[in-house]
């Protein structure tokens, strides 16, 4: 993505037990405006097979317990690729075909977690900012592995993360620290922007669903805010069949504002945390 107020940057943020979220800033090609990469580092527990594939891996070998269920020597289009011995030819990652089954799991579940992580950050971050992004801004990603945390190695599946690009992103420690801080916290951005930034996705695709998706967002978006000024109207509304969506903007929350002595010119809204 591309970011303003970098001069933070690079930050770390350590978002749960053994989960690290680092941001980082390099050249875009855009002056004053580099392009930022997010790192998530997760500490995940091995299995005994799993912590024989990678121990091994990391010496550039196969295991040979996995040599029957990969079979060896391992060949691709571009030549043999592990020799008959479980030495993987120098240059080359081992391919995601041949990876034993007890790692591919834990690699798949490893990237699944990273990437809900990379999302939540995001989703909170373009929250926080009123970015206008896709509900998954997420287009691609990827991954390495180490023992030891020290040296890093490729992992055997391709697994890249951009964003698409939008306005510059405000980037300063203190933004990216609030976005951290709502992740802590298990505050995640409100189901309504989700919803409006799906509407968004389908508009060119489908455009009743959009519509149909995006009245979906402001009718629970409406009733939230109903809640957050008074809890016994959002009761009320939850049980009983909604009046529809302009009544409650036009009537229901303007007489609300008037029954708590609100001024329409500045009506109250939720704070971040809160939404």
């Amino acid at each position: 993505m591309i970011g303003r107020n970098f001069n933070d940057l690079p930050v770390t943020f350590e978002i749960d037990d053994g989960v690290s979220l680092s941001c980082e800033a390099e050249e875009s090609g855009e002056p004053h405006l580099p392009r930022v990469f997010l790192s998530i580092v997760r500490q995940c527990a091995l299995t005994k097979k799993a912590m024989l594939f990678f121990s091994e891996l990391e010496q550039g070998k196969l295991h040979d317990d996995f040599h029957d269920e990969i079979g060896v020597p391992y060949n691709t289009l571009f030549g043999e690729v592990v020799d008959q011995d479980g030495t993987i030819a120098e240059n080359h990652v081992l391919p995601w075909e041949a990876v034993p089954n007890s790692a591919k799991n834990m690699i798949r579940e490893a990237g699944k977690q990273a990437f809900m992580t990379a999302h939540d950050f995001v989703s909170s971050l373009r929250w926080v900012q009123g970015q206008r992004l896709r509900w998954n801004c997420l287009s691609s990603k990827a991954a390495e592995w180490s023992i030891d945390g020290a040296t890093w190695h490729p992992t055997p599946v391709d697994i890249q993360i951009d964003i698409e690009k939008v306005e510059p992103w405000d980037l300063d420690q203190e933004t990216l620290a609030l976005s951290a801080r709502l992740m802590r916290e298990g505050t995640l951005e409100p189901l309504a922007h989700e919803l409006l930034r799906e509407a968004f996705q389908l508009l060119e695709i489908a455009p009743r669903s959009a519509l149909q998706v995006g009245t979906t967002a402001l009718e629970i978006a409406t009733k939230h805010y109903i809640g957050f000024l008074s809890k016994e109207s959002h009761a009320v509304l939850s049980e009983m069949q909604s009046p529809p969506i302009e009544k409650l903007i036009n009537e229901v929350i303007p007489k609300i504002w008037e029954i708590q002595g609100i001024a329409a010119e500045s009506p109250p809204f939720p704070l971040e945390s809160d939404s």
